[in-house]
């Protein structure tokens, strides 16, 4: 269920507030994708996109794991652009949405993925301190990872056997 939860004393029941009833992160009506504006705006910081481009960089991006569907893609971008986080440009009857500074700002500014990938794309010493992160997290939790877990990183150990 999305929403908090609720006591309906009038009904005798539990309720869950709809989200796309109010307002949500960062001020954003009606998107319960969280991390979709941020994916529309790193895909449109540096190109404008129409709306079909997108959803095909977000298929290609997440390798086929996820094609959004018109039905979220377009309400997501009215609303961006409503909330001044696009701009919005029409040629040869297709619109073309681009992060404004504004988005570009909201980007900088959250905890999102894209955000360290942007800033550590090609950096390989960045990545391998990160990887070093990760591992030291890892260790510290070994007990918490199930087999599949303890399996898959054993399958990752022996792709890097160039490293040995």
């Amino acid at each position: 269920m999305y929403g908090r939860e609720y006591r309906n004393e009038e009904h005798g029941h539990n309720c869950h507030e709809n989200r796309d009833s109010h307002e949500g992160m960062h001020g954003m009506r009606g998107m319960r994708g969280f991390g979709l504006k941020y994916i529309i705006l790193e895909l449109t910081s540096d190109n404008s996109m129409t709306g079909a481009e997108i959803t095909s960089k977000v298929e290609e991006t997440t390798h086929g794991r996820w094609s959004p569907s018109p039905g979220i893609i377009y309400p997501a971008l009215k609303s961006m652009y409503e909330d001044k986080y696009l701009s919005m440009d029409e040629k040869d009857n297709k619109k073309y949405y681009q992060a404004t500074e504004s988005g570009k700002e909201l980007l900088k500014s959250s905890y999102f993925p894209f955000n360290r990938m942007r800033s550590r794309n090609g950096d390989i010493p960045a990545i391998i301190e990160e990887m070093e992160s990760y591992t030291q997290y890892l260790n510290d939790n070994y007990d918490k990872i199930d087999a599949d877990g303890k399996n898959k990183i054993k399958e990752i150990l022996k792709s890097m056997n160039k490293f040995e």
